[in-house]
């Protein structure tokens, strides 16, 4: 495993040839401590949550980080983030969903998705971004890429998360309402693989289930995480 601290980023590498291999290296979103190299000393660890790393000194929180999978030959990428567009040969599953004004319950669907099959790929559109280097069009680009890889080649997630902060001058979950419909769409006429939940809460969620209960009943609604992370499972074991 390499770890660069450019731009307060991590970059975790495993050059192993499967998943299990890379779970081991701890490049895994189970809670393993990874020791760290110089100049940090030995009270120095970073414990690992879906791609969000808390930096430990005696056990107390000092900085948290973003974590990078950059890809090498043979190594299999567990969790994808905003920006790079990179290729996974593996099953993908894109979280779909509110990030702003929602808490994050991306990095726990990641951790459920992957305790459950560290072979499947999550791509979460949710990154911290280091001030002033966001760029919108990049972000958009992204999540369009790998929501139609997703579509093609594995299963969306959606978990439609009740709403936590206010959003001033936006409307809540709007870009996650754009998607579900149109993704409702896509799996009645291109048969795309859905898992949906919505959490007690969510705004208009009565109109949500009433027309996906009319178009596509086939797709369970449910109000949990944890069960729509694992409807999302089983949806790629069937691909």
């Amino acid at each position: 495993m390499k770890i660069d601290f450019a731009n307060q980023n991590l970059a975790g590498v495993a050059k192993r040839p499967n998943a299990a291999d890379c779970k081991s290296a701890g490049i895994f979103p189970s809670g393993v401590r990874i020791p760290l190299p110089a100049p940090f000393s030995v009270d120095h660890h970073l414990v690992n949550y879906g791609g969000l790393a808390t930096l430990l000194r005696d056990e107390k929180p000092i900085r948290r980080y973003v974590i990078i999978f950059e890809q090498f030959d043979m190594v299999e990428r567990l969790l994808i983030q905003p920006t790079k567009i990179v290729e996974t040969t593996s099953p993908v599953i894109f979280l779909a969903g509110p990030i702003q004004g929602a808490p994050d319950w991306q990095s726990r669907a990641a951790e459920i998705i992957h305790n459950s099959d560290a072979s499947i790929t999550v791509a979460s559109p949710r990154r911290a971004h280091p001030e002033d280097t966001f760029i919108y069009e990049k972000q958009v680009d992204w999540e369009t890429h790998f929501l139609r890889r997703a579509g093609r080649l594995g299963v969306i997630g959606f978990w439609l998360a009740a709403q936590t902060e206010e959003t001033p001058g936006r409307a809540y979950a709007q870009t996650s309402r754009f998607e579900l419909g149109e993704w409702k769409v896509r799996h009645e006429y291109e048969q795309t693989k859905l898992a949906l939940g919505i959490e007690d809460g969510f705004g208009n969620a009565s109109y949500i289930r009433r027309r996906f209960n009319q178009d596509c009943p086939d797709i369970q609604i449910v109000d949990s995480l944890e069960e729509m992370c694992r409807n999302a499972i089983d949806l790629v074991s069937k691909a």
